[in-house]
């Protein structure tokens, strides 16, 4: 996998483009805030949990967590 493609596949770039289109200028400055905050705290997350942020890894994060 190249860098570019590394790049596109991080939930942090998933999640500024997901700004871009659905919360910017259409959201009231406080709600953006709040939702920048969220989707920056599900990235630390994924990274301090599985040490990446890749989202082609595959599967579902939590399956495993929640089955055993």
């Amino acid at each position: 996998m190249s860098d570019v493609d590394e790049a596109v596949d991080s939930v942090s770039a998933w999640a500024q483009r997901y700004e871009q289109l659905a919360v910017r200028g259409v959201r009231s400055g406080e709600v953006a805030n709040r939702i920048a905050l969220h989707l920056l705290r599900f990235e630390r997350y994924l990274r301090s949990s599985y040490g990446h942020d890749r989202l082609s890894t595959g599967g579902r994060p939590g399956r495993d967590r929640l089955a055993g």
